[in-house]
């Protein structure tokens, strides 16, 4: 599975020509690097670099363990940043596309071999250059159905007899 590079696709644009990039601009280029050397290059080393030590949840070993993870179940997955935008200045919001194949155990569900792709939402806050917190939400109901995960949904509670 093959994905372009990792490029901002939305409406925020580059740093103006001549000019030093602003806060907001370096920050996005903090996180355009993390999808595209770490998510999508697999560079752990990079982590060290562009995670702070205290980053929120987990740190940078945290985020190596989920990466890792990610890869683990998914060896060929691939991030397509679809939006990148900068929020107030030290938060960058990131709406991304993610594909690959079920390669590995995954959330108890053995490897399957089907082409996966889901979509999210990260938001991070950055300060001196580095991530320090971050947030996402995906559509993980979406994947567990294209690996044949089925919902039971609860029963309703039974009506006491007269």
């Amino acid at each position: 599975m093959t994905a372009g590079p990792v490029e901002p696709a939305g409406p925020a644009g580059p740093a103006a020509p001549g000019g030093p990039p602003s806060g907001g601009e370096e920050n996005r280029e903090v996180v355009r690097r993390y999808y595209e050397q770490v998510w999508n290059g697999l560079n752990l080393d990079v982590v060290d670099e562009l995670v702070a030590p205290d980053y929120q949840p987990g740190g940078p070993e945290g985020e190596k363990r989920l990466i890792t993870g990610a890869h683990t179940s998914f060896p060929d997955i691939r991030f397509t940043v679809d939006d990148l935008m900068v929020a107030e200045g030290d938060s960058v919001i990131v709406r991304w596309t993610a594909q690959g194949t079920h390669g590995g155990r995954f959330r108890g569900i053995a490897p399957t071999g089907a082409q996966v792709s889901w979509s999210g939402i990260s938001i991070y806050r950055l300060a001196g250059g580095r991530l320090i917190a971050g947030w996402s939400r995906s559509d993980q109901l979406g994947l567990l159905q294209q690996l044949g995960a089925t919902v039971a949904l609860p029963r309703p509670p039974a009506e006491p007899s007269a």
